[in-house]
């Protein structure tokens, strides 16, 4: 990497980075403060959704929920199953595609390209960055998680479950990420690439949905990467944290080495 493009694009993107951690942060220890006032409210809310189909619960991540008794699981289906899926994609396309599609758009990738700074170190720079505001937005996620459920005597049990629901969501968009970059190499325009990126995201998700409701189309799990993440089963040990782990990481390190692999070979002048 280039520490000086490193520090010039952390800079730049500072407030889109600092934007999302300490957004989703601070609702996150909104939410765990009021934990403890609401677990009535919480019980009789999930006490309605026991007469539910169990693929339409598992469809929403509602399996945990109907026995929330703790930080994590309130966060588990009222969070991490959903608003987080969502904000962290919309992190995820618009982090990507601006750290890359829209400097070649806009040109100023020539000008990077100008210096004496390769290629593939200008690229590992902008995947630097990119990783760097990820894992900080996950690190403030925890984080504030933990302090809120301390500040209102609720202690988190099985910490390192938890630790690993937030690790498992890193490598989760830490793989997203790769094939946004891919397609950010692929196509001149920054709205096609966030468009490609989006629509196949979207597309791992509904898979992923299909085969949570219905038996029939449970097959259709396997093929997208949003069957890896399953915040609920985290949280009972009912994964293999590991193989999981590397399962997203490999997915991760191909995509992102083809991104390096194609945009050293592109042509930028066209």
């Amino acid at each position: 990497m280039n520490a000086t493009l490193y520090k010039s694009l952390l800079k730049k993107n500072s407030k889109l980075i600092l934007g999302y951690a300490l957004g989703s942060s601070l609702f996150l220890l909104a939410m765990t403060t009021i934990f403890p006032s609401m677990k009535t409210v919480i019980n009789e809310k999930m006490s309605m959704l026991k007469d539910m189909p169990k693929g339409m619960l598992a469809a929403f991540g509602l399996e945990q929920g109907l026995s929330i008794t703790s930080v994590p699981d309130f966060l588990s289906t009222e969070y991490y199953s959903m608003i987080f899926l969502v904000l962290m994609t919309l992190f995820t396309l618009s982090l990507a595609a601006k750290l890359l599609s829209h400097l070649v758009e806009q040109g100023s990738m020539a000008y990077i390209l100008s210096t004496p700074v390769s290629r593939i170190k200008v690229v590992l720079t902008i995947m630097g960055v990119f990783i760097t505001g990820l894992f900080f937005t996950l690190f403030c996620n925890f984080t504030f998680s933990y302090l809120g459920a301390v500040l209102v005597g609720e202690k988190i049990k099985d910490l390192s479950a938890f630790f690993n629901l937030h690790l498992v969501g890193f490598l989760f968009f830490f793989a997203i990420g790769g094939y946004c970059f891919l397609f950010s190499t692929l196509l001149t325009e920054e709205k096609k690439a966030v468009a490609y990126a989006g629509g196949l995201t979207l597309l791992f998700y509904l898979l992923d949905l299909m085969g949570r409701l219905s038996d029939k189309f449970e097959m259709a799990r396997y093929v997208s990467v949003f069957y890896l993440y399953q915040p609920s089963e985290i949280l009972k040990n009912n994964i293999n944290i590991l193989s999981v782990s590397l399962i997203l990481f490999i997915i991760g390190f191909i995509t992102y080495f083809a991104a390096l692999f194609v945009f050293k070979r592109r042509n930028l002048y066209m």
